[in-house]
């Protein structure tokens, strides 16, 4: 049996496993064993999420699961401009869903494109970003069908989610895990299968096409004879029975993104490289689609055929007449890839085949399982508990008694400020309406009564200070009562003269009710110390205005002086005098206050500069 660290020095090709490896592995079952207890569950994910930040020295993106070596800085920054980064960003945000890896995104994207071929609008979807689309798509199957709860995975399932993986127990320990990509097999028996002694007398052909960014590189791989043993895993000897590469300039440099693709968003343009992209865009679909129908019978014996077609591309290779390659016989690269090269197919051929080797730390992801099974467990008995509850609030609604059209009437009329017709109203209705002007309104049981549980209340907090006045003074309305809050009827009041109405009125009736402890008005507004407060109002305005107009004649008085003084100095040397000349020879006033020096030297020039003229053509005259 291979020990662990040649397998971590040598990696191992999935073709040709040793017996008593391939006899040891069986699929990993986190949830066979005991979980952890509750105390260790803390302390283990935090070492899990130590181990794979710290350890691991590369970029990733949280928000897709995915990993870059740091040797790939350009890739990991085009990687968070693409579709499907920015989908799985709206996916977390808007949907509140797991995200999907590369190929998911890619099948979706093919469905989505199928499910609107054909339609009436298909222009105006082609127009609208195809993220925005899937998600908006998938929200109306949201509404229409409620989704169910995803199983949210550990970190490291999150990272390695590509992968199926095997534990080799009681050979290698538990937390050892061997991983095989589930685009080839996601089962034992499917892992057997792949072995290379099951077709060393038979052809064994591969076919991997690329197409982006206006490159192209597919190859045909002879499988048998570029692996030939379990440790020989090098791209330089990849044997290839066809293969084909070219490129054709169909992106907009500098600015990214197919011209179609400019085309569909914001109308076709008319320059010189946009025609030849357009022509270069057709040209690379045809030569492609030849490609094709020339390895049409390589393809059809291909064990396994994968294409990488992001974006506008898939329309080149799927969904044509008489089409080579379909959904069916064809699946996507299940990890990021980089520009189109037969290099880069070489490497994606190796990735393909190399069995993946990560430690685990089983009791981390056992307690992260258990975590969300209890969490689910909560949410279970928090939806009966609301039902129950929504259940007692609808019989409580059927108990609820109807309330007369008086009374309604009189709460409207009474949020609506109009006193004179609530009076009205309550003389007409006397009987039913007089003792609920002067108590709570009991019959209703609602938020708003519970904040405002008299008319006194609404109208203070309305802000209708004549009303307030009338219900205490008319209608002997209750100002102590106090609401569910602890509110009295002054303290809800909008304003200040909201406020004064109470106060004045504790003036006039003072023995009526407990004013300073039970109503909480402070004190009472009298006539006198409401002329008083006028009248100091009316001084302060005197004296403000006052104050300005001094600053006023003040300032005035000085420019006044100002103009003097320079009217005196252009007398007394009129030649010397600035400001721009007129065509009749004078000068105007000018401000030169507000200018910048540099624009204050050019004036002087032009000024010094005309005065010459002017001499000139006097002295020309005499």
């Amino acid at each position: 049996m291979l020990d662990i660290q040649t397998l971590k020095q040598r990696p191992l090709s999935i073709f040709h496993l040793p017996q008593e490896l391939l006899d040891a592995l069986h699929p990993v079952e986190y949830g066979d064993q005991q979980p952890p207890q509750v105390d260790i569950t803390a302390t283990a994910l935090e070492n899990l999420e130590i181990q794979h930040h710290e350890t691991s020295d590369a970029l990733t993106c949280n928000t897709c699961d995915l990993v870059f070596s740091t040797t790939d800085r350009q890739d990991h920054r085009k990687h968070f401009s693409t579709d499907w980064h920015r989908y799985n960003i709206k996916r977390k945000l808007v949907l509140g869903l797991a995200p999907v890896s590369l190929s998911e995104f890619e099948t979706m994207l093919t469905d989505l494109a199928e499910s609107i071929s054909g339609s009436e609008t298909e222009e105006e979807s082609e127009n609208e970003d195809e993220a925005n689309t899937l998600v908006k798509k998938q929200m109306e199957q949201q509404v229409e069908a409620p989704s169910t709860t995803t199983t949210e995975l550990s970190l490291f399932e999150k990272k390695y989610r590509a992968l199926a993986w095997f534990q080799a127990t009681p050979a290698y320990p538990a937390s050892m895990h061997f991983g095989v990509y589930r685009r080839l097999t996601d089962s034992l028996d499917g892992l057997r299968a792949l072995q290379a002694a099951r077709f060393e007398q038979r052809k064994r052909l591969w076919t991997i096409i690329m197409i982006g960014g206006g490159h192209f590189a597919g190859a045909v791989v002879d499988v048998n004879k570029s692996i030939k043993g379990p440790f020989k895993l090098d791209a330089a000897e990849v044997k290839m029975v066809a293969h084909k590469t070219f490129h054709r300039y169909t992106t907009r440099r500098k600015q990214g993104g197919a011209q179609s693709a400019n085309d569909n968003a914001k109308g076709a343009a008319n320059s010189a490289g946009a025609q030849i992209r357009r022509y270069n865009e057709q040209l690379l679909q045809q030569e492609v689609r030849e490609v094709l129908d020339q390895w049409k019978q390589h393809i059809n014996e291909s064990e396994q055929v994968f294409v990488h077609a992001p974006s506008n591309n898939r329309k080149v290779v799927y969904n044509y007449d008489n089409a080579v390659l379909t959904r069916d016989n064809s699946d996507s690269i299940p990890f990021p890839t980089r520009r189109p090269t037969l290099s880069e197919v070489r490497r994606v051929f190796i990735e393909l085949c190399t069995l993946k080797l990560a430690e685990a730390d089983i009791d981390a992801i056992q307690a992260h399982h258990a975590k969300i099974a209890d969490k689910e467990e909560k949410a279970r008995q928090q939806l009966e508990k609301s039902r129950q509850s929504g259940k007692s609030t609808v019989q409580q609604q059927e108990k609820k008694p109807h309330i007369p059209a008086e009374i309604e009437k009189l709460i409207d009329l009474t949020k609506q400020g109009k006193e004179q017709l609530v009076l009205a109203h309550v003389q007409k209705h006397e009987g039913m309406l007089l003792s609920l002007t002067r108590g709570e309104i009991s019959s209703l049981d609602d938020d708003e009564t519970k904040r405002y549980p008299t008319l006194l209340h609404l109208a203070a907090h309305a802000g209708h200070a004549a009303l307030v006045s009338v219900l205490i003074r008319d209608l002997d309305a209750d100002p102590t009562i106090k609401s569910g809050l602890g509110k009295t009827a002054y303290e809800v009041a909008k304003d200040k003269d909201t406020r004064n109405a109470f106060r004045r009125c504790m003036c006039d009736l003072p023995s009526r009710w407990d004013w300073l402890n039970d109503a909480r008005v402070p004190s009472p507004l009298t006539r006198e110390a409401e002329l008083e407060q006028a009248e100091k109002d009316r001084l302060r305005k005197e004296r403000e205005a006052e104050r300005r107009r001094k600053i006023e004649e003040e300032r005035q008085k000085k420019e006044a002086i100002r103009m003097q003084k320079k009217h005196q100095e252009d007398a007394k040397n009129p030649t010397s005098r600035k400001g721009p000349q007129t065509l009749g020879g004078g000068f105007t006033e000018m401000n030169t206050a507000n200018m910048t020096p540099e624009a204050r030297l050019r004036l002087e020039r032009e000024m010094r500069a005309r005065a010459a003229e002017e001499r000139m053509r006097r002295l020309q005259k005499k």
